[in-house]
């Protein structure tokens, strides 16, 4: 660390007066989801409002699945009954009272009605939303009784518990960086560690930057996402 902070300062001293100071930029959360679900349907449950923190695996909305419902209750009971009637034929089979066929045809029934239930609690997800992540819910597309469309946004969340800054380092300075490094910035009127997670291999050739990407740990959620952040000129 020690190190990287001296080589930093002599790419100061190299540079124009006051170089770094120039750059700057804006917070962002680290992952933006827009929710939508797999297939189309009348919205029946929104169990989030706008603001609302969730964790990975919530369940945020649902679409009307009654038909399907039903359709699972069915079917749950013909794996019952498939089972009993398998549980028959492996005990003739044991006996030698069964042929191979007999048995073979109800295991294979069996399966078949166990996937038949795997199916229709597949399509049963595929009408609810889950957070894919811990975020924040910043925007709800959709009220209650709404059509919501295949692959259309529903609702927006956002991940702020880790912030992401963008920045556009002159390349006489960005040697002086490297991923996994700590740096210092200024945020308003707080001084915040930041850690370089990506350096872009290539240069904008108009500019003559290159974008380095910082993450900047916001558990206690102090920070909200857009202020603007500068590298500390030190």
């Amino acid at each position: 660390m020690q190190n990287f902070r001296i080589l930093l300062t002599l790419c100061v001293i190299l540079a124009p007066a006051g170089l770094l100071a120039e750059v700057f930029g804006y917070t962002e959360p680290r992952r933006t989801a827009e929710m939508a679900f797999a297939e189309g349907g009348i919205l029946s449950e929104i169990l989030v409002e706008e603001g609302d923190r969730v964790q990975r695996g919530d369940t945020l909305a649902r679409l009307n699945a009654g038909v399907l419902e039903a359709d699972l209750k069915i079917a749950k009971e013909q794996v019952g009954f498939q089972q009993l009637k398998f549980g028959q034929y492996e005990r003739l089979r044991e006996s030698g009272n069964a042929s191979i066929e007999e048995f073979e045809r109800a295991k294979s029934d069996l399966m078949i009605a166990q996937f038949q239930v795997e199916r229709i609690q597949a399509q049963l997800d595929d009408r609810s939303l889950q957070a894919p992540f811990n975020a924040v819910v910043t925007r709800i597309h959709r009220e209650l009784s709404e059509n919501a469309a295949a692959q259309s946004a529903a609702m927006t969340i956002v991940e702020l518990d880790t912030l992401q800054l963008n920045l556009n380092i002159p390349v006489r300075l960005v040697e002086s960086f490297q991923v996994g490094h700590e740096v210092s910035l200024r945020m308003g009127e707080a001084v915040v560690p930041a850690a370089v997670a990506f350096i872009s291999p290539t240069i904008d050739a108009a500019s003559q930057t290159v974008r380095v990407t910082f993450i900047i740990d916001n558990s206690n959620g102090r920070y909200p996402s857009g202020l603007r952040c500068a590298l500390i000129d030190d």
